[in-house]
């Protein structure tokens, strides 16, 4: 057995992890178990692999082959996963926006990596309309109704699409990420993930950071554009749920750790700290120390904190070193 309590060679090249193939597997494996949870809507492996596969076939459709890269500009949600499977199953590389830069940084990301397709959040049906204006050539695609702006309803078309997996032909080398580093020491570059790399860091989570179960569930409230998401596979294999929030609320944060009983979190220490200030439903008031800082094991610069927090009676908290 291989290191994710799977068989060690999948299909690609010699002995290979590939992403896609830890999604299939996961899916197989935990089908009915809820996979992710985002406000009061919920989806199940098995409707996450669904969704994720009708996806996909609607990105054919619009010209997205084995090779290509979607742009993303979507802030956290339900679809975020499903999206990001959908783009490995249609053997694209996701190029995820930051959505905090400015319009002019996205058009260049978008223009250097080639993109033409740029899936958005209707919420950023503005700024999508913008950078189409930009980007010669750059089509469309929204979750979601948005009549301000010529986009493909991507939830819309999937309700037609086939359920079947593509099975697009993929390989370890396999480009499967674009990622853009924050730009802090000069000009924004990228940084490229393939289906043999990312799965590897996959591996190195569960090697060195934490062994989730099926009643693990990680709560995500940084973007999953960054550290947090390197985690979603993990738990993803293993049979654990992600919790998504849609962005960081130190007022709710805590009550929200509460409500999901989240096993693991991944935010930078800062913001636990700003959490901790705030009195949460059911929880202490005070909030220890972290013992110790783990470097992110993403490719982002930057540094958080991982817990294992346990809630007993939603008012018990230990916290404990990673061993």
């Amino acid at each position: 057995m291989g290191w994710a309590g799977c068989p060690g060679r999948v299909d690609g090249e010699g002995d290979a992890v590939l992403t896609v193939e830890l999604v299939r597997r996961g899916a197989a494996r935990h089908a009915r178990r809820t996979a992710v949870v985002s406000g009061d809507r919920s989806l199940t492996f098995g409707e996450v692999d669904t969704a994720a596969n009708r996806i996909a076939h609607v990105l054919a459709g619009l010209g997205v082959a084995r090779g290509a890269r979607v742009g993303l500009l979507v802030h956290n949600g339900i679809w975020s996963i499903p999206v990001d499977f959908a783009c490995l199953k249609a053997g694209a590389a996701r190029v995820p926006l930051n959505v905090r830069l400015a319009a002019a940084e996205q058009a260049r990301m978008l223009a250097d990596t080639g993109v033409r397709l740029l899936v958005h959040g209707a919420d950023l049906a503005d700024r999508a309309g913008e950078l189409a204006s930009r980007v010669d050539g750059l089509r469309l695609a929204s979750l979601g109704s948005t009549p301000e702006v010529d986009a493909v309803d991507l939830l819309e078309e999937m309700g037609q699409a086939s359920e079947a997996d593509p099975r697009v032909p993929a390989s370890a080398g396999d480009p499967v990420l674009v990622l853009y580093t924050s730009g802090t020491t000069g000009a924004l570059k990228a940084v490229e993930h393939t289906q043999a790399s990312f799965a590897a860091i996959t591996a190195n989570i569960l090697a060195n950071l934490v062994s989730p179960g099926r009643d693990s569930v990680m709560l995500h409230a940084a973007s999953l554009i960054h550290a947090s998401g390197t985690f979603v596979l993990p738990y993803w294999i293993r049979g654990g749920c992600a919790a998504v929030l849609p962005g960081f609320d130190p007022a709710t944060y805590l009550d929200e750790l509460a409500r999901h009983r989240a096993t693991e979190i991944n935010l930078p220490g800062l913001c636990w700290s700003r959490s901790s200030s705030y009195g949460g439903t059911g929880w202490c008031s005070t909030t220890a120390r972290p013992r110790r800082r783990w470097p992110s094991p993403c490719w982002t610069p930057m540094t958080t904190v991982t817990r294992r927090c346990s809630v007993r009676a939603g008012i018990r908290r230990s916290m404990r070193r990673w061993r």
